[in-house]
């Protein structure tokens, strides 16, 4: 049981390492082909850009974020 706890506590200090390192647009690769709409695709790098853009900001002044999910939101990017 000790041993999954200093697991799970690495899994977790790692993720939240690489979760606030990200502070760049995120881009897509060159030879990953674009699936559906172009628009689509564009309104979704787009919203996700936004959302990370304003990550430091208090959630619930986040307006990327519906409030109907504030708290699972919230929890998923802690």
């Amino acid at each position: 049981m000790h041993t999954k706890t200093k697991l799970l506590s690495l899994f977790l200090l790692l993720c939240t390492s690489m979760a606030t390192a990200q502070s760049s647009n995120i881009t897509m690769a060159a030879n990953v082909p674009p699936r559906g709409d172009t628009a689509e695709n564009s309104l979704l790098l787009a919203a996700i850009n936004g959302l990370l853009s304003q990550i430091d900001k208090p959630y619930k002044d986040n307006p990327y974020i519906l409030r109907a999910d504030l708290l699972e939101t919230a929890v998923l990017l802690d």
